[in-house]
């Protein structure tokens, strides 16, 4: 995965030849997160409040980004009572709003297309990462179906993409080597330009959401925090920008990426092909499954569409 490494300064900081000063303190810092803390545990936390108080953080700290290119993101979708896809539009984000539930980074009825990064190492992959951030049955013990198909995707990256990066979990960092190496560019970055104050300022930021990112949690309502963040950022930035984050449902050892749907739907990405996967799991040991290729590879075609020659 090519990515430039950049961190966004904000116009307002006072910059010197080679070191910049943060003009917000510390304890402001700590303030609005224990805001954003306190107002998401309310029963019905005011989404609005969130999205502001993550905008004035946005506003007064540099925010680590990467421009992606040169690369490519897996979507996976399952194959439920037999169906079998042969359309892009039918493996991207899901078209019809009012089907769309509260996720990590969207609200109900809000579409975003959710991905994961092609990544290769000892404890996982792209193509398990993506099929099991979208399945939660996977991990569900009292599940019945024992054997599941997937859909995989393989979208080209057109034209860079801005990434927003929340790798900053201790556990994605000592599980996962491509957030080791990921990390160290901007912290050691910051360390060289800036105070050990105003590190701590953009680390207290980092992680706190970073977490959020890459927790399991139980109830949706705690989608909330990360939510009102991209909506802050989409405020900032514009719509045309995405996330990287650590897979929860992968322990961590995943990356996933949350794209708005404006980045597909002005051409950043580009399907290349599909394949199918199927899931089984073992009678003996309800919590493992073995999980192989079920088809060809199915490239679009010049009609705009893909075609499986076979599928076992």
């Amino acid at each position: 995965m090519k990515a430039h490494y950049i961190i966004d300064f904000k116009p307002g900081y006072q910059k010197f030849p080679s070191r910049f000063r943060i003009n917000s303190s510390l304890e402001s810092i700590i303030s609005f997160i224990h805001s954003l803390e306190d107002e998401a545990k309310f029963s019905a936390p005011d989404f609005n409040r969130l999205v502001d108080l993550c905008f004035e953080l946005i506003s007064r700290l540099p925010i680590p980004i990467n421009h992606l290119q040169d690369s490519f993101i897996l979507r996976a979708r399952e194959n439920k009572n037999g169906e079998v896809f042969s359309r892009a539009s039918e493996i991207s984000y899901n078209p019809y709003n009012h089907l769309v539930d509260q996720g990590r980074f969207n609200l109900s009825g809000e579409q975003v297309f959710y991905g994961a990064a092609p990544l290769e190492s000892k404890n996982g992959s792209g193509q398990l990462t993506s099929i099991c951030e979208p399945c939660k049955e996977l991990f569900d013990t009292t599940c019945q179906n024992d054997l599941k198909y997937f859909t995989i995707g393989k979208w080209n990256i057109i034209k860079p993409i801005k990434i927003v990066i929340l790798t900053f979990f201790k556990d994605a960092l000592q599980k996962s080597s491509q957030v080791g190496n990921l990390n160290p560019h901007y912290v050691n970055f910051l360390k060289a330009c800036c105070s050990r104050t105003d590190l701590e300022k953009c680390l207290r930021f980092y992680t706190f959401f970073s977490g959020y990112a890459a927790r399991k949690y139980d109830v949706t309502q705690k989608y909330l925090l990360t939510t009102a963040l991209f909506h802050a950022l989409k405020k900032y930035y514009g719509n045309e920008l995405g996330i990287l984050y650590s897979s929860s449902m992968t322990e961590n050892n995943g990356l996933n990426l949350a794209l708005t749907k404006e980045l597909i739907d002005n051409n950043y990405l580009k399907l290349e092909g599909s394949l199918m996967f199927k899931s089984m799991r073992d009678k003996r040991n309800i919590k493992s499954y073995t999980i192989v290729p079920a088809s060809n590879y199915a490239e679009v075609e010049s009609d705009g569409r893909f075609r499986f020659r076979y599928i076992i």
